[in-house]
């Protein structure tokens, strides 16, 4: 790399050897023994996931269906990384899928990540490629598709990453016609995506929906995940929005993508701001198909609050009901987290009152707040089988009356 082509501003000696910054601190990557050799390999990175991308892009297309393919896992494998299965394990939080280095067999952890994955641009561009990858894992074992809500053209002409979704239709016997609808939080992650850094250090299943993707196809549910980072933090909100409207209160257009049952209930999984976005697209919307369709919510560390709805008696129920959890990660300032045992009920004082009302609130068994959904995971689905049996009783009861 020559001086100005990067941000670093890299210093070249007068017998062209590059002086690393003052700020570089190691390791040099593997293979490599000196810093020209460790930009090299980061450069190679770079031109590989930018590839990828562009064959990505070329593909889009508005409308049906798209399958996912390998795409991701072969650019993947040409920086030498792969994610393979550990069958071998008994325990759930060991029998998970990591990222490993091909050639030396190692298993990507937060000890040795910086000898395989440097942080800065590469961590950037890997972290996003293992997201598509984790995507097309997950979209092939549970048999999902891409759905293009809204292409890349924009009215101010500027063109902006399509609006797209992963979804997957049930049928046959086991069809219960219900939808489980997942969305996540903002930042850099994407759809069905918890944590970039626990995708790369921790395991496949703790970092993402995949997990809560099988056991609601185990209940033959529609599956819907949203991707609201799609954009960029700053059109989260408009990108929710469309996304839901399209798919659950557009009359001409859902039957299209997710069947639309008269009977199909919808279950939702909204983690940290994906809270705020759902309540907020509620606002307002009391008789709309989504919100009276949907039986119940499971929140993950939201952002919402109850004072939004004091106007919407209705909606400000729902969000305190029995069909509501609220499931909160322990914070290590604020919280007595040594006692916040997974699936014991929280303390909540008269703030917490305020902001989420008296909704039912469980620890999730960690203080990471990308975790919550990995070790509240058995109560998320144990939530929406209470409420599904409730329901079914309910409306047994109304058919006998």
């Amino acid at each position: 790399p020559r001086k100005g082509s990067d941000p670093n501003q890299l210093d070249i000696t007068p017998n062209g050897e590059l002086v690393p910054p003052q700020d570089f601190k190691g390791p040099f990557l593997y293979g490599t023994e000196n810093y020209p050799q460790h930009i090299a390999v980061i450069e190679i990175a770079l031109l590989i996931c930018a590839s990828y991308l562009d064959d990505l892009e070329n593909s889009f297309g508005p409308g049906e269906g798209e399958r996912c393919d390998r795409r991701a896992r072969d650019a993947l494998g040409q920086l030498g990384l792969e994610y393979r299965e550990r069958t071998e394990r008994t325990d759930r939080h060991e029998a998970v899928t990591r990222l490993y280095h091909k050639s030396t067999g190692q298993v990507i952890t937060d000890e040795n990540r910086k000898r395989f994955i440097a942080d800065g641009l590469m961590y950037n561009a890997v972290s996003n490629l293992c997201q598509s990858v984790a995507q097309e894992i997950m979209a092939e074992k549970c048999q999902l598709k891409w759905i293009t809500v809204c292409d890349g053209k924009s009215v101010d002409g500027k063109p902006r990453e399509p609006i797209r979704a992963l979804v997957g239709r049930q049928s046959g016997l086991n069809h219960s016609h219900d939808t489980f609808l997942c969305v996540t939080g903002k930042g850099k992650v994407r759809a069905g995506i918890w944590s970039r850094h626990h995708l790369l250090t921790t395991g496949l299943e703790p970092a993402t929906a995949l997990p809560l993707l099988h056991d609601a196809r185990d209940r033959g549910m529609n599956c819907v995940l949203v991707d609201p980072n799609c954009r960029g933090d700053e059109f989260g909100m408009e990108t929710f929005s469309k996304t839901i409207n399209t798919f659950f209160d557009n009359r001409c257009s859902r039957d299209k993508i997710v069947p639309s049952y008269v009977d199909g209930d919808i279950y939702v999984l909204a983690h940290s701001a994906a809270g705020g976005q759902l309540v907020r697209y509620l606002l307002g919307r009391e008789d709309s198909s989504l919100t009276s369709r949907i039986r119940s919510v499971v929140f993950t560390d939201s952002t919402h609050s109850i004072q939004w709805l004091k106007k919407h008696p209705s909606l400000s129920s729902l969000m305190q009901s029995s069909k509501t959890l609220y499931i909160k990660s322990a914070d290590l300032v604020r919280d007595d987290w040594e006692n916040a045992h997974h699936g014991h009920c929280v303390k909540t004082d008269q703030w917490w009152h305020h902001r989420f009302g008296t909704v039912k609130t469980l620890w999730a068994g960690t203080t990471e707040h990308s975790l919550s959904n990995w070790y509240g995971h058995p109560l998320i689905f144990k939530h929406f089988d209470e409420t599904r049996k409730s329901n079914r009783e309910l409306q047994g009861g109304m058919q006998q009356t």
